[in-house]
């Protein structure tokens, strides 16, 4: 949570118009109490997640502490504009699963002609949800469920995304997932190999800064 804050305020940050909770998990959204505290964003975006554990109740503690935060809880298919760009909720595509990773949140962002998913802490399962949803996945950029684990970024999603760019935020990510991107024709990268990366876009081509 610490080193999110600060990685926020070196970039020069000053401001938050919205946040997601992409996830229930204590691993995903333990730090985000204090993102939050220090730095309220306008807008807070959950999960009506089946397991609400001590790091979910938490972050929403803190939340209705604020008088400046207002709760939202997403649906597919809920959009917003953050200045020039669109933002659409994508997924969960259902409202109850057998694996609670699947209630994770992920979402699409729009700025001109490109596009970018973001997808959350879903397994495979949750992907093909989304595809068979028929709910529009096509984009220029994936950021990969789960860090680029083999749990995740199923061959399917995959096909349904055609990515030019495909980012790997894990410490491990599993070759396999690599491989199926690059076969697919995506520009694969790593934090095991380029650390932090920025995903950049003019509204018309999106590239990586190192």
């Amino acid at each position: 949570g610490a080193g999110i804050c600060a990685q926020i305020l070196l970039s020069g940050v000053k401001h938050l118009n919205a946040a997601v909770a992409m996830s229930s998990e204590q691993a995903q959204i333990g730090g985000l109490p204090l993102n939050i505290k220090l730095m309220p964003p306008q807008y807070l975006i959950l999960q009506d997640s089946q397991t609400k554990g001590t790091a979910y109740n938490r972050l929403v503690t803190t939340a209705e502490r604020s008088s400046r935060i207002q709760m939202l809880s997403a649906k597919q298919g809920l959009a917003f504009m953050l200045g020039r760009a669109q933002v659409t909720i994508i997924g969960p595509a259902r409202t109850a699963h057998t694996d609670e990773r699947d209630d994770g949140l992920s979402v699409r962002i729009d700025y001109g002609n490109t596009s970018v998913l973001i997808m959350g802490a879903v397994t495979a399962g949750g992907e093909r949800e989304m595809i068979t949803s028929r709910i529009n996945l096509n984009a220029d950029a994936l950021i990969c469920a789960r860090g680029g684990s083999e749990e995740a970024t199923c061959t399917e999603l995959v096909n349904a995304v055609s990515p030019q760019i495909a980012l790997m935020t894990g410490k491990d990510p599993a070759n396999s997932v690599q491989v199926r991107l690059t076969r697919a024709g995506a520009q694969t990268y790593t934090a095991k190999d380029h650390g932090v990366m920025t995903l950049v876009s003019d509204g018309q081509t999106m590239q990586i800064l190192p």
